[in-house]
């Protein structure tokens, strides 16, 4: 896979700046087949075929953008709609008035728009789904019965007084000491059962984690704990 990235990759330093993007999560490489170019998908919305990245000045400062107008359908030209909305305004600012401007190239950018916001809305219902599967999987546990953890104690100083009572160990007492004995076990089987219904609760909302992340580098911020800007998706 990585050589495979690699042949595709452009040259420095569009490839560093590509690099950066993926390890933050801002953006993902999605193959397409064999010799066919991958993608690089862009969590703000945009796609374009990785070897037609670039890195370039833009009206917003220096952003990954295509090397062309996109070749084919399913291709923006910018990687979010922030970029292909400034795009638009900068280019009817620089019109004179009553020139004619370009009807396809800034239709092309309002058609860019909405297939970003398209797609991000279906990233929202992805995470709409994780989180209302997350809230089932928390609802079913904390509706078990917990397991009485406060005797513990209790149990445990019965066993001791039964264990180290002076009085003679016949038949009764041993059977007394065995049932205070079970008596903690019982709690610790309680415990354990519940923590197995926790454990699996945990893994099942760990592997509805893994469908929602996909193949992406979240990657959090070291301060806030929180996704880096632009690490959205």
């Amino acid at each position: 896979m990585e050589r495979e990235e690699n042949r595709w990759m452009p040259p420095s330093p569009h490839r560093e700046a590509i690099e950066a993007d993926l390890r933050a999560g801002r953006a993902r490489i999605v193959e397409r087949g064999h010799n066919v170019p991958p993608l690089l998908v862009f969590e703000d919305g945009g796609v374009i075929e990785l070897p037609r990245v670039r890195l370039a000045e833009t009206r917003r400062g220096l952003q990954l953008v295509a090397a062309d107008e996109p070749a084919t359908g399913g291709e923006t030209r910018f990687g979010d709609v922030c970029g292909t909305v400034d795009e638009i305004l900068g280019t009817l600012r620089e019109v004179a008035p009553g020139a004619e401007l370009d009807p396809d190239d800034l239709n092309a950018l309002i058609e860019d728009i909405g297939y970003m916001l398209a797609r991000m809305t279906r990233r929202s219902q992805q995470y709409l789904a994780f989180f209302e599967g997350v809230q089932s999987i928390a609802a079913t546990l904390l509706s078990l019965e917990r397991p009485n953890v406060a005797s513990a104690q209790e149990r445990l100083d019965a066993l001791r007084r039964a264990l180290w009572d002076p009085g003679e160990r016949n038949a009764a007492r041993l059977e007394d000491i065995a049932g205070r004995a079970e008596h903690a076990r019982a709690l610790a089987q309680s415990l354990e059962d519940y923590l197995a219904q926790c454990k699996l609760a945990a893994t099942r909302v760990g592997t509805l984690y893994g469908e929602v992340r996909g193949g992406r580098a979240w990657a959090l911020a070291p301060d806030q704990g929180t996704p880096e800007p632009g690490s959205s998706g």
